[in-house]
C-alpha cells in the first residue's frame, strides 16, 4: 500500500446519492469529522459496491486508510482504500452515542452560512454545519427521468471481485434545493442543493 496512507477513524456526518463516475461504476462522497475534531471529505466511495460490512450510516464511526487527495486542492480531502474500511462503532450499538456525537460536533456548528463562507477564505476548508435561522424554504425541482446511455454504461462497469448491486442504480428525477437567509443585513440569501442520500432515497 502507498506510504502515504495512513489510519483515520471518522465520525460519518453524511454521503451523498451516488452517481456515475468519471471512469466509470458509481460513487458517493462521504462527510465526516474525525479524532483530531477536523472535517474531512473521502471521495470517491463505491458505497453499493462494498462488502456488507463494510457499508456504514450515519453516525457510525469508521476506521479507514486514506491519503490527501492529489486532484482536489482542498484541504479536508482525502482519497481512501475502500477495502480498509471498518465500522468500529454503529449508531444501534447503544450507550450514550448521541451525546458523544453531539459533543463533537457543537464544537464545529458555526453562526451562520455566511461565517462559514468567511471562514473558507482563509482556512479554504468547504465543509461546515450551521443551524439556520427564520424562515426555510425547500423547493423539489423536475429533472430528467433516465440515466444517459454514457452514465448507464458507466453504472454497470464492475470490475472482477466488485460485489454487483442487486439492481441498477435508480435516477433521482428531481433536485432539491433549500432556501434561507441568516437574518443579517449583510446577508443576500443562500441557495444549496441538497443530494443526501436519504434526502434523495425518501
Amino acid at each position: 500500500m502507498d506510504s502515504q496512507f495512513e489510519m483515520k477513524r471518522i465520525l460519518i456526518t453524511g454521503k451523498t446519492y451516488p452517481n456515475p463516475a468519471r471512469k466509470g461504476v458509481e460513487v458517493s462522497c462521504v462527510g465526516g469529522v474525525t479524532e483530531e475534531g477536523n472535517w474531512i471529505r473521502l471521495f470517491p466511495i463505491p458505497f453499493r459496491l462494498l462488502a456488507d460490512d463494510k457499508q456504514f450510516k450515519k453516525y457510525d464511526e469508521i476506521e479507514v486508510m486514506a491519503k490527501k487527495a492529489r486532484s482536489d486542492q482542498r484541504p479536508e480531502s482525502y482519497q481512501v482504500d475502500p477495502d480498509s474500511i471498518s465500522v468500529v462503532r454503529s449508531m444501534s450499538s447503544g450507550g450514550n452515542k448521541w451525546n458523544e456525537v453531539r459533543e463533537r460536533l457543537l464544537p464545529l456548528v458555526s453562526a451562520s452560512m455566511c461565517v462559514i463562507q468567511e471562514q473558507r477564505k482563509i482556512t479554504r476548508v468547504t465543509l461546515g454545519a450551521f443551524q439556520p435561522t427564520g424562515q426555510i424554504k425547500l423547493t423539489i425541482e423536475a429533472t430528467e427521468t433516465d440515466w444517459t446511455p454514457e452514465q448507464l454504461q458507466k453504472l454497470v462497469n464492475y470490475g472482477m471481485f466488485d460485489k454487483i448491486p442487486q439492481s441498477t442504480l435508480e435516477k433521482v428525477p428531481y433536485k432539491f434545493v433549500y432556501h434561507f437567509n441568516c437574518g443579517t443585513s449583510e446577508c443576500n440569501g443562500h441557495n444549496i442543493s441538497c443530494i443526501d442520500w436519504e434526502m434523495c432515497q425518501t
